[in-house]
């Protein structure tokens, strides 16, 4: 995996992940298992993590 910390769980970059869509948001990146999601969202979709 990628160093760095990302998502929720503050882990590295690995397997699928999803951007939030605010550009303000502390975290961006997070996995989709995570945000309890079985595959991303279309590419089409606006998505906001839970904290934002």
């Amino acid at each position: 995996p990628n160093k760095g910390s990302f998502c929720i769980c503050r882990d590295g970059s690995y397997g699928t992940m999803v951007a939030c869509e605010n550009d303000s948001c502390p975290i961006e990146w997070f996995h989709i298992g995570c945000m309890g999601m079985e595959k991303a969202p279309a590419q089409t979709a606006v998505w906001y993590c839970p904290e934002c």
